[in-house]
């Protein structure tokens, strides 16, 4: 009896050592998707049936490549009837373009204090620049008007402003911070429990996990609401105005492109304006590809990997009232414009 449970057992870890081997063998495998075509590269009958009700095509890019020497961190555009102007945010300066113009103008820029890590402009014009562990708040000549958050701010990945109120995404807080317009501290949108959060201290303030030297991505809504982005859990948390964590959407897929692929995506969030906004754009890294998405979380439009450089880690993106897209390529530091395909 003795002899037959020991010989049973025996087969069982031999059983269990080679599952386990096969595991580990198939998770050394990459997942390879299946190919499909790329909507911007469909046919008008393909994208009739492609289910997108958005399709895209390259444009173009504004300033060549080569922008900055050696850093692209952001872009933003400004429609002010008449005034219409895109600034690039890299290395230590705001570049302004006349994006009215063809072929694009420069206009005068100017420099920043600190590396930019994120840029914005606000209904007046002025343009906020997040850096590291401060938001800068320049006139459209360039003149500093204020340094808000200094000494209470990590990286500020995003940046915007509603109202008389500034928000600063701060990645390495992992929080959402809120300033009024004379800089002082409001409070900050957190990540709501049924996201993965990890607590801040024996208060339990719950933060958004995002890896070290990682992006916390932001965009703000024109009624209002605050879209943020949970990379590790692969989600979109919408705050209404109140502050209050509405609605979570999002989740990991490697084969359907509604959902989102590799670790910590998306990285990037925007607004689309024009035909077919109000809605959401996100980027997302390991496959670099840009999405655009209802407020509510469907796929409404896709740029696929064919059109970037696979190697890029973020890639900032924004709109204009038109609805044509700007996304920077990191790698190549030019920022690529796709407008909607008819």
């Amino acid at each position: 009896m003795k002899r037959t449970l020991v010989s049973l057992l025996l087969l069982l870890a031999v059983v269990a050592l080679a599952t386990a081997g096969a595991l580990y063998r198939r998770s050394k495998v990459p997942v390879v998707n299946p190919p499909y075509i790329p909507p911007t590269l469909l046919t008008s009958e393909q994208r009739e049936s492609s289910g997108y009700a958005l399709n895209y095509k390259p444009a173009g890019n504004v300033g060549g490549e080569g922008l900055f020497a050696s850093t692209l961190a952001g872009v933003a555009v400004y429609d002010g009837g008449g005034q219409d102007i895109l600034y690039a945010a890299g290395d230590s300066e705001v570049k302004a373009f006349d994006h009215c113009a063809t072929p694009r103008r420069l206009v005068p820029s100017f420099r920043v204090s600190l590396p930019p890590l994120s840029i914005a402009v606000n209904a007046a014009g002025d343009v906020l620049v997040g850096q590291a562990g401060q938001v800068e708040k320049y006139d459209p000549a360039g003149h500093l008007l204020a340094t808000i958050g200094k000494g209470e701010l990590g990286r500020v990945t995003a940046v915007g402003q509603r109202g008389q109120e500034l928000l600063a995404a701060d990645a390495d807080g992992g929080l959402i911070r809120r300033f009024d317009a004379d800089g002082r501290h409001l409070g900050d949108l957190a990540p709501p429990p049924v996201a993965t959060t990890q607590p801040d201290d024996a208060a339990g303030v719950a933060r958004f996990r995002i890896r070290p030297g990682g992006r916390l991505a932001m965009a703000l809504l024109p009624d209002g609401r605050v879209a943020a982005a949970d990379p590790i859990n692969h989600c979109v948390v919408l705050f209404d105005t109140a502050g209050r964590a509405a609605d979570v959407w999002g989740r990991f897929d490697e084969q359907d492109p509604a959902g989102f692929v590799a670790c910590c995506n998306p990285q990037d969030l925007g607004v689309l304006f024009g035909p077919g906004g109000p809605a959401l754009i996100a980027a997302e890294k390991g496959i670099a590809r840009v999405k655009v998405y209802s407020v509510g979380g469907q796929l409404l439009g896709l740029i696929d990997a064919a059109a970037f450089d696979p190697a890029n880690a973020h890639m900032a993106v924004a709109s204009d009232a038109g609805g044509r897209i700007y996304v920077c390529d990191t790698q190549r530091r030019t920022i690529l414009l796709f407008a909607q395909a008819q």
